[in-house]
C-alpha cells in the first residue's frame, strides 16, 4: 500500500527558507506549470545548473 517507489530510490530532502516574495513567485510558477512546489523547485534548480554548465569555460 502507499505510493510506489520512485525510480532511482528515495531522494535527498533539502530544506531552504525563502523570503515570502520568492515563495509566492515559486508558487505562481508551479500553478502556471500545473505542478507541485517540489517539482517546481527541482525544475528550476535543474534549469539553473544546466545554464551554469553551458556558460562554464572549457579546459584551455
Amino acid at each position: 500500500m502507499g505510493r510506489p517507489p520512485k525510480p532511482g530510490g528515495a531522494g535527498v530532502l533539502v530544506a531552504a527558507r525563502l523570503p515570502p516574495t520568492l515563495a509566492a513567485a515559486l508558487d505562481l510558477y508551479a500553478d502556471i506549470a500545473g505542478i507541485g512546489r517540489s517539482d517546481a523547485v527541482r525544475r528550476l534548480i535543474e534549469a539553473g545548473l544546466r545554464a551554469m554548465l553551458r556558460r562554464r569555460p572549457g579546459p584551455s
